[in-house]
């Protein structure tokens, strides 16, 4: 089970789901960050949370419905990689976005878009480890693998915090798009290295059923003599 494909997928889920998840915890300070008073931010949070349950929910339906479909790229495995990688290219461009245009409209819009990308990988991420490890091994390979969310998540938060305090100087709160500017440009980079590593995964799962379906192939062959 400790091999390459599970390197991979441990460094692109803990780096995925963990930035994604910092951004939510501090959604109410980024808003604040950016105009938005306190209070004023409360209907924000609660709608994150929303969007995480929504892009859970609409992803494990896609899946879903797009597994039946005769392509074997997007059969089983392939489907959840396929929804999780456009998931995580679509945050990484929007982490991109969002970190040179900080707007009020921009941090209002973040607090549905990111949650619903986060739940969309969340959604699908356990059937996923179901289809590459097996029933026997989901417990485990799931604990396994939140640990590098848990670790991902501290790490990022303390940068965020970190640079928040260091444009704040004096103030109680960090006011400003300064605040998180540099924050979400590393969150941008650390989504685009999870992206890659995930098609890198897609890859070598692909090349194994090419694999697969040649000893198949070939066994029908020599059975068939």
């Amino acid at each position: 089970i400790l091999n390459l494909d599970f390197m991979l997928v441990y460094l692109s889920t803990g780096i995925l789901q963990g930035c994604l998840l910092t951004f939510i915890s501090n959604i109410n300070s980024i808003l604040m960050a950016n105009g938005l008073k306190g209070p004023d931010g409360v209907p924000f949070v609660r709608l994150s949370s929303f969007a995480s349950a929504s892009g859970s929910l609409l992803s494990c339906v896609l899946v879903s419905v797009v597994a039946l479909v005769p392509i074997p790229w997007v059969k089983g495995t392939f489907a959840h990689l396929f929804w999780t990688l456009l998931a995580a290219i679509a945050a990484c461009g929007f982490s991109g976005l969002l970190a040179i245009t900080q707007s009020e409209l921009m941090a209002k819009t973040a607090t549905f878009i990111l949650p619903f990308f986060f739940g969309c990988i969340f959604g699908v991420f356990p059937s996923f480890v179901f289809n590459k490890y097996g029933s026997q091994h989901l417990g485990l390979m799931l604990g396994i693998f939140n640990t590098s969310i848990g670790c991902v998540n501290f790490v990022v938060n303390v940068i965020y915090g970190a640079l928040s305090d260091l444009h704040s100087g004096s103030q109680t709160h960090c006011l400003g798009s300064g605040c998180y500017g540099w924050s979400f440009l590393i969150t941008f980079f650390l989504l685009g290295i999870a992206s890659v590593l995930l098609f890198v995964v897609w890859y070598r799962e692909s090349r194994y059923a090419r694999q697969q379906e040649h000893a198949n192939d070939t066994a029908e062959i020599i059975l068939s003599k």
